[in-house]
């Protein structure tokens, strides 16, 4: 998946082993961003992470958290919590018969 940027850059979206290091990065780790997704706490707060996490694991240079959310489009966000979740849900049925621990979450 493609998306621009508010700064007229375009990035390609995919998710990978950084993507995945970055949701640690919640406090309480993956499995309190997935709890806290099911149980409907701090939902702005999880789908912000979440687009972060896609975007920063793909953009070319380090970026800080406030910065990037502020370079991302509102109508974006939802095209890319759909993207997350079909590419999250893919790479769980391509690994349910090998031993992958860090996808367990999702």
């Amino acid at each position: 998946m493609n998306i621009e940027l508010k700064n007229k850059e375009f990035i390609h979206l995919e998710i990978g082993p950084l993507f995945f290091e970055y949701l640690e990065d919640y406090p309480g780790g993956a499995d309190q961003l997935v709890e806290d997704w099911e149980n409907r706490k701090n939902r702005f707060y999880v789908a912000n992470c979440l687009v972060y996490a896609v975007i920063a694991s793909n953009y070319s240079k380090p970026i800080k958290r406030r910065e990037l959310l502020n370079l991302v489009h509102i109508d974006d966000i939802g095209k890319i919590a759909t993207f997350v979740y079909q590419n999250l849900s893919k790479l769980n049925q391509e690994v349910e018969n090998k031993d992958i621990d860090y996808l367990k979450h999702f």
